[in-house]
């Protein structure tokens, strides 16, 4: 078709508007919008065409009129047939005629609209037309809603446009016109350069009566972008019939995940029926909702053209999603947190399919500004006290240090008193039992009487340097221990108490009671956690109480506690560690620590979370949250994947029954779980899969598995095993290791941390050491640590009666980072006696330059500051020292070891003062290090041309501790992050280590300047989705990795990653090979990755997915904890014979078998796999209900393969009502199918003469068809595990299993990953061509 179109002052004509710059954006009878190239700007004046349209185009138009119109019609029916009142099932669906329904709005910005008086077109008839112009128009997130009404006589037509959203948009709702048939029509023009759409949109809507209509029409609801819409007034068809037509002309329209509805009501007359269209969405579409018209039968017709794009019903069509739901409450009581919506499936049926796509949407919401409180400085030292004997007090400040003069007054005092001078008076009035008073009356002295005695520190190392002096009066010195430990006091008399003292060890008070005394001193105790505020639960009105419990030498003082980082009045926690709130509300909630102080220190607990409910019922209306999984490789779906939607509960904590709650903590565990679920029938290549889907969730009993820390020591370079090593847990020895070192102990569920310590006892090969491990608030079950010890460097030998230097760190041809001075006599022996002769030295450095090195360096990198919180050090080395004499027995180092490291390592690679670096020695109790002293600048040149070289140097006694630690404090910020790992059937992984490697690049100043250098590394044990922290600061960065029983996880790439391309884009964050893993900044930002407080939002979490092998993804029905399936089964059938594991003990849920078969092959096995699928067997209820299906490559001729154990499941329905059986057995049926070869049974073993199986041959088939016995035969192999389900570390569990069917044998060995040995016991054999 050709048009002649008016632009300016020239006069174009083209053919289908594909001329020059101008392209065709769409056409209606008498116009069409044209736009040229974006540089170039078009103005339409006017279109008209040059012929008329192509008879086939009516055609295809009027055939696109019928198939709406069945689509409109069918819907109502559809849902009368099911039972449903259309308007409840979908409000958009035509209703009876008569009806009215209410107008919707279009929104704009930057529009200006002015109402016309009325003109008459070519036709001579009157026309109103309402122009609106508009330069740009933008939508933001809170807008205001504008309406504009036009009133144009004689017209009585009520015209609402459709609600629309444009920028840049001018739209022309007019009067009324006469078509070529002498018809009315009103025609509302809209030209539209560009348009856009964004969640929340003002609202203005634009109304226009014209007369005589008098029929209401409420068009279809529609999303655009780009687009103009025109309702018009009705006109009549070549019939006669009187049609209302809405056009829209489109320049481009796309579809977000928020979009805006509108809706369009028309009024012509003369009809007087209300008739309201489908509800459309539309992706580069046009719409044209449309007034009745009458059929060739003279029937009153209902159509909607659509000009443009493709159109899909919605939610009238089943499986497509509804609209998105309210927001959730947000989750912070004041500042930023998070809210969260959802949407449902629409579905008519059970047999409608289920949506694929994203079930919740979660982001960042702000509520009313947080107050903001000062911040309270350290307390200062204390002052002297005000008596000197009798009892005073003396006091010590700090200061409410604020940020603007807005910031609210901290909470609390500044002030702080204590008892001081506690013992008495001089009393020159007092007896003496023994002796006489002395000259200043403060003590009785025996003058005839001499006391000897030597101080030792924990390892019987001689301590010189401690005073002594008598209990009653500590202030005046009696004598000081010299180079041996020993001192002499005359004049005290017996059974005086006496009092020691010496810095970096707790006080210790003793009795004389002979003429010598030994005094052995511990080190301060930094208080210390043993007892965390747990998570808790409330509704409004309830009581809830948290607590607190520490330790430490000397002794916890008092206890403080704080909301969101806010002190707390002390009134509510009158006894210290148990903080109680009554009748609490939802401003309540938040985060909750308490802060334990003792004289040498402070400590925080970790923060448990508070969540107050207006009811019980609203914790888990946002736990239904996406979950897939992964199909057999031949059940590809139609996304192109073999990933299914199946739906899930996350797993947090809700308000259970109230009696079961203990004074700190719930008795018992309460967790949202599915509610509700349903089966869903997926075809795969030739047979089907029942599914399960997760519909609803509800609040339950879950279970509490104590935690299961299990792994394997090996040397750090060698691998040779830790045998029969002692391991201690928080200074307690637990366990010991076996030959092949491996280890496994339990602590509570809810630990936070451990710190384990492992000791070669007897071959002494390897360097003690103590790991602190952590864990999220989630973690329960199985944990798996592999730990690595470094080798004990080969000892030299030195003489004792010389000091030695020795260098350390000299590490890949580098210079030597420090040198240790060891003074001249100053060895002991093991009984504290002074040994002289030949000392073997080990001297051992884990040097930060050697990632393999630092990151089995012991302890983590923090410490505990003087206010109590966790800060991070960077490490510049760690050094452990061994000594022993010729025959191999322990000798310690009395004196004070001096350390130099050199300086230009730490001007290179730390930007603070070099006299920030301190030493620090490692508390094998709690894993953290601790301040000994400080470092010094010295200059040194040892030889004449050497040019001089600055180190930093300091003095400590290393036989107090197991290492010393060249660190400084960076001054980060703790931040937290999220960590979500899969594996390759798409489960979450639980049990999980990451690790979290501080870098920098070394400055020019120092050797080896392009290589990185590590400053710290941290690694927590985490369940998926877990939260852990590191640190953060604008010049952080490093690397994240997730790796468990040494295999590692591979980091998403691109949207996998979990984290927003802004968030990308801001942390650089890249995938990396060596080390595999995440390399990115540590920023801080308020959606994350790295956020301040930590919170399980879904924004920006790290992915992480177990490493592509030659594998396939399994298949399982049901695969979950049997006291879950417990709980699913009080509301939905019961799915005891579903579940994979079957298990012995019904009531107490433990005692599960993993079960394989051995498959051995002749001929060609190149390429080969065998599948085999665990079907129902005929006592389970389900028979031959396909319960889950496994598929391996052949290896050295042969394959071990899982199938579903046969044996008993639990009858749960029975178990809830304490009625019939509580279980029942069943033979699971197995067909086992070669791929990839044409394979045929060749020899089979003794199963098919097993009493439930035939006995018939199965020699020469593709695809035998067995049921299996439950004893451990014909090849079939069956590994128990007595634990309960959760504890069961199931990757170990199939692993050992598959052990034993490679090697043939029916018992675990600890041999691990054993060759195939094919022919050894299989249970059937195939030959292969």
């Amino acid at each position: 078709m050709w048009y002649k179109i008016e632009h300016r002052d020239q006069s174009l004509a083209m053919d289908t508007l594909s001329y020059g710059k101008y392209r065709r954006l769409s056409a209606g009878k008498t116009s069409v919008d044209v736009q040229r190239e974006p540089s170039e700007k078009l103005e339409i004046i006017a279109v008209e065409p040059v012929s008329s349209p192509h008879p086939l185009k009516i055609c295809l138009i009027v055939a696109a009129i019928v198939m709406v119109i069945g689509l409109i019609a069918a819907i109502p029916v559809a849902l009368v047939i099911i039972g449903q009142d259309p308007e409840t099932a979908n409000k958009n669906n035509p209703p009876p005629r008569g009806m009215d329904i209410t107008p919707s709005t279009f929104t704009t910005e930057g529009t200006s609209t002015t109402p016309v008086s009325p003109t008459h077109d070519m036709h001579g008839t009157e026309e109103t037309t309402a122009r609106v112009t508009s330069e740009t128009t933008s939508l933001t997130p809170d807008k205001t809603t504008s309406t504009t009404k036009v009133l144009a006589s004689p017209s009585t037509t009520d015209i609402t446009p459709s609600t629309i959203t444009t920028e840049g948009t001018s739209t022309t709702p007019v009067s009324p016109t006469h078509d070529m048939h002498g018809t009315e029509e009103t025609t509302a023009r809209v030209t539209s350069k560009t348009t856009s759409l964004t969640p929340d949109k003002t609202t203005s809507t634009t109304k226009v009566l014209a007369s005589p209509s008098t029929t209401d029409i409420t068009p279809s609801t529609f999303t655009t972008e780009g687009t103009s819409t025109t309702p018009v007034s009705p006109t009549h068809d070549m019939h006669g019939t009187e049609e209302t037509t809405a056009r829209v002309t489109s320049e481009t329209t796309s579809l977000t995940p928020d979009k805006t509805t509108s809706t369009t009501k028309v009024l012509a007359s003369p009809s007087t029926t209300d008739i309201t269209p489908s509800t459309f969405t539309t992706e580069g579409t046009s719409t044209t909702p449309v007034s009745p018209t009458h059929d060739m039968h003279g029937t009153e017709e209902t159509t909607a053209r659509v000009t443009s794009g493709t159109t899909s019903l919605t939610p009238a069509t089943p499986g497509t999603w509804n609209n998105w739901g309210s927001w959730t409450t947000c989750g912070a009581t004041c500042g930023n947190g998070y809210h969260t919506r959802y949407r449902t499936c629409f579905r008519t049926s059970a047999n409608d399919p289920v949506c694929q796509g994203e079930y919740v949407q979660t982001t960042t919401c702000s509520v009313t500004t947080c107050p903001v409180y000062g911040v309270w400085t350290t307390w200062s030292g204390w002052c002297e006290c005000d008596v000197t004997c009798g009892g005073g007090t003396q006091l010590r400040t700090r200061v409410c240090q604020k940020s603007s003069s807005s910031d609210l007054n901290c909470v609390g005092t500044s002030t702080q008193s204590q008892t001081c001078s506690t013992w008495n008076c001089p009393d020159c009035s007092q007896t003496c039992p023994i002796g006489a008073l002395n000259a200043d009356c403060t003590a009785c002295e025996c003058t005839s009487n001499t006391v000897q005695g030597i101080v030792r520190n924990h390892v019987n190392v001689p301590l010189d340097e401690a005073t002594i002096a008598h209990a009653s009066v500590p202030y005046k010195t009696l004598a000081t221990s010299n180079k041996t430990g020993g001192f002499v006091l005359v004049t005290t008399c017996d059974a005086v108490e006496l009092i020691i003292t010496r810095a970096g060890y707790a006080d210790v008070t003793v009795a004389v009671t002979e003429s010598s005394v030994t005094v052995q001193m511990s080190l301060i105790a930094y208080p210390a956690i043993s007892m965390n505020p747990k998570p808790r639960v409330r509704v409004k009105g309830e009581n809830v109480t948290f607590c607190c419990e520490a330790y430490g030498n000397p002794s916890i003082s008092n206890y403080e506690w704080m909301k969101d980082g806010v002190l707390i009045n002390d009134s509510k926690y009158p006894d210290g560690f148990n903080l109680t709130l009554n009748d609490v509300t939802t401003s309540d909630s938040g985060q909750y620590k308490c802060r334990a102080n003792s004289p040498v220190g402070a400590v925080y607990s970790s923060a448990a979370l508070l969540t107050v409910k207006s009811s019980g019922s609203v914790f888990c209306e946002e736990a239904y949250e996406e979950k897939k999984i992964s199909l057999p490789s031949d059940c590809v779906q139609v996304d192109g994947t073999t990933l299914y939607e199946i739906g899930g509960c996350a797993k947090k904590t809700c308000r259970g029954d109230n009696n079961e709650e203990g004074l700190c903590g719930p008795s018992k565990k309460f967790c949202c779980l599915p509610s509700s679920e349903e089966e869903r029938t997926v075809r795969c290549n030739d047979y089907s899969l029942q599914v399960i889907i997760i519909t609803g969730c509800s609040c339950g009993e879950c279970s509490s598995t104590d935690i299961t820390i299990q792994g394997q020591v090996t040397g750090l370079n060698t691998g040779v095993k830790l045998r029969l090593g002692t391991i201690y847990v928080n200074g307690s020895s637990v366990a010991r290791t076996t030959f092949s070192g491996l280890f496994s102990f339990t602590v509570p569920a809810g630990t936070l941390s451990v710190a384990m310590t492992f000791e070669d006892t007897i071959f002494k090969t390897l360097l003690t050491t103590t790991r602190l491990i952590t864990f999220s608030d989630s973690m329960e079950g199985p944990v798996y640590r592999q730990i690595t010890m470094m080798e004990a460097a080969p000892p030299i030998t030195i003489s004792t009666d010389v000091e030695n230097t020795i260098s350390m760190g000299n590490y890949s041809g580098m210079p030597a980072v420090s040198e240790v001075i060891l003074p001249s006599n100053s060895f002991v022996d093991e009984s504290g006696n002074p040994y002289n002769g030949v000392v073997k030295a080990s001297m051992n450095m884990f040097d930060p330059r050697n990632l393999s090195s630092i990151s089995s360096a012991p302890g983590t990198f923090e410490f505990i500051d003087a206010e109590g919180e966790t800060q991070d050090l960077q490490t510049f080395g760690v050094i452990v020292m061994d000594f022993s004499d010729e025959s191999g027995n322990k000798v310690n180092i009395a004196g004070n070891v001096t350390i130099k490291l050199d300086a230009a390592l730490v001007e290179s690679t730390y930007s603070g003062n070099v006299t920030d670096v301190k030493l620090w020695g490692l508390n094998s109790v709690t894993g953290q290090w601790e301040e000994i002293g400080p470092t010094v600048v010295e200059t040194s040149k040892r030889r004449k041309r050497q040019t001089a070289k600055n180190y930093l140097v300091g003095k400590v006694q290393v036989s107090a501790f197991q290492a010393i630690n060249l660190d400084c404090y960076r001054g980060f910020s703790r931040c937290y992050l999220r960590t979500a790992v899969k594996d390759r059937n798409n489960i979450p992984v639980n049990g999980y280590t990451v690790r979290v490697m501080h870098m920098t690049y070394p400055g020019e100043k120092y050797p080896g300047r392009n290589a990185e250098y590590v400053t710290a590394v941290k690694e927590s044990s985490s369940n998926s989705d877990g939260l852990q922290y590191t640190f953060c600061r604008s010049d952080a960065w490093g690397y994240i990795q997730v790796f468990k029983r040494g295999k590692e996880y591979e980091p998403g790439i691109s949207r996998l990653s979990g984290l927003t391309q802004s968030a990308r884009s801001r942390l650089t964050y890249e995938t990396t090979t060596d080390p595999i893993g995440v390399k990115t900044k540590f920023l801080l930002s308020g959606d994350g990755p790295f956020r301040k407080y930590g919170s399980l939002t879904s924004i920006n979490v790290f992915n992480f997915y177990q490493r592509s092998t030659s594998n396939f993804a399994d298949f399982t029905l049901l695969n979950i904890d049997p006291s879950e399936a417990y709980e699913r089964s009080l509301n939905t059938d019961d799915i005891g014979p579903k579940l994979w594991y079957p298990h012995k003990k019904t009531l107490e849920m433990s005692d599960f078998t993993i079960c394989m078969i051995k498959i051995e092959v002749t001929g060609t096995s190149e390429n080969l796999s065998f599948s085999i699928r665990s079907k129902a067997g005929t006592n389970s209820g389900i028979e031959d209900t396909v319960l889950g299906i496994r598929q391996e490559y052949v290896e050295n001729s042969g394959a071990c393969i899982e199938y579903k154990c046969s044996g008993k499941f639990p009858l749960f329905k029975n178990l809830i009502s304490s009625t019939g059986s509580q279980s029942q057995h069943d033979y699971t049926k197995v067909t086992i199918t070669p791929v990839g070869r044409l394979c045929t049974v060749s020899w089979e073993g003794e199963i098919k003469s097993h009493d439930i199986n035939t006995g018939s041959s199965n020699i020469g088939t593709v695809s035998p068809e067995w049921f299996i016995p439950d004893t451990e035969e014909h090849g079939i192999y069956i590994y128990e595990q007595t634990l309960m389900y959760g504890a069961v570390d199931w990757e170990k569990a199939r692993e050992t299993t598959r052990n034993m069917c490679k090697k043939g044998v029916k018992s675990p060995s600890d041999e691990t990953n054993p060759s195939m040995n094919a022919a050894v016991d299989p249970a059937l054999r195939f030959t292969c061509i």
